[in-house]
């Protein structure tokens, strides 16, 4: 059973210890993540609004028939001015739109703080190094930064690769191994975005 093999691992003093970041590190590490779950928000409140247009038949005037026009200042200004039949539809529109405005506002504001803590140590040195390599940016430098903290906790190339989730890995309790059993594990759910923003 899984447990006899731990215990017999840990009498053995064959079990290592986990990684703890340091608080600071988590405290930095939630101002990223709380970036992206705005992002996130912000798309989400976008898709409302365009539901809603959609719901009540509304067409984007030519100008904003590309999608690279939307959410624009011209285009929040035509989204402002459309009135519904009911005062209750409109408001809702604007209530929306207020959202969006706030959402906005608020990334920009995130956006703000990750770059000042980027100039600030232990980051200021190493976020010069990591954004000389191409497709990396402020942002995904952060990222990368405040889920690693410390590069040195890693034995090789292949545990950092694995713990951002670049080598397939397998979980089995069993004595054998599948012959089909080959996943991608992310050890750290951060790892994904690190990957997806560098392509």
């Amino acid at each position: 059973m899984d447990s006899n093999k731990l215990g017999r691992s840990l009498r053995a003093n064959e079990l290592n210890g986990i990684y703890i970041p340091q608080i600071k590190t988590m405290e930095d590490r939630t101002l990223i993540r709380i970036r992206t779950a705005i992002v996130k928000d912000k798309i989400r409140i976008k898709q409302r609004i365009k539901s809603l247009l959609y719901f009540y038949g509304i067409e984007y005037p030519a100008e904003f028939e590309r999608t690279q026009t939307h959410w624009t200042n011209r285009f929040m200004n035509w989204l402002k001015a459309i009135e519904l039949q009911g005062s209750s539809g409109t408001q809702a529109l604007k209530l929306l739109i207020s959202q969006a405005e706030q959402q906005r506002a608020l990334l920009l504001d995130a956006t703000r703080k990750i770059r000042a803590l980027s100039k600030t140590e232990p980051y200021a040195k190493n976020i010069q190094l990591i954004m000389s390599v191409p497709s990396i940016g402020l942002l995904t430098g952060m990222l990368f930064l405040t889920e690693i903290e410390n590069i040195s906790r890693f034995e090789n190339k292949d545990s950092l690769a694995g713990y951002i989730g670049m080598i397939p890995t397998c979980h089995t309790s069993g004595p054998k191994l599948p012959h089909d059993c080959i996943v991608w594990e992310l050890k750290n759910k951060q790892g994904k975005k690190i990957q997806n923003n560098s392509i």
